[in-house]
């Protein structure tokens, strides 16, 4: 099973070529003969690359100003930041990773926290939650 989360796109600029747009797509991904977690990036519609071994999960939200005030109020999934068409008041994007340990390392399963939800783990391994929250330039005073 692969779950596309975003696309991004890059610009690039190379002295003498001016700039160009590339667009890459990260996403999660098992391969079913290892049944191993990976993050994978695709290259404008190429070949997957695996880029990370372990990455369970990977999530991004949309930090909106609600109230017009400069100051992120809610973090909300893309679909529904499309569906309410308030793309203008997006002022930050949060990305969160869960990772996984390749190992079954502990006694029992974890109860963890992802994204704002808990879960019980069904094996063994050590699961952490990663976020990284950016600001988008020339959206905050």
């Amino acid at each position: 099973a692969i779950e596309c989360r975003s696309q991004l796109w890059v610009l690039s600029a190379t002295p003498g070529e001016g700039i160009r747009v590339k667009s890459w797509t990260p996403f999660t991904g098992s391969p079913e003969k290892l049944q191993e977690p990976k993050l994978m990036r695709s290259k404008n519609g190429g070949t997957a690359i695996e880029l990370v071994s372990g990455i369970e999960n990977m999530q991004f939200t949309y930090g909106e100003d609600t109230d017009g005030d400069g100051v992120v109020n809610i973090y909300r999934d893309a679909t529904t930041v499309t569906d309410s068409g308030n793309w203008e008041n997006v002022l930050a994007i949060k990305v969160s990773l869960l990772v996984r340990s390749l190992e079954q390392v502990l006694d029992e399963p974890q109860t963890y926290d992802f994204n704002g939800s808990s879960y019980t783990a069904t094996d063994r391994r050590l699961r952490r939650e990663f976020t990284l929250t950016v600001t988008l330039r020339n959206r905050t005073s």
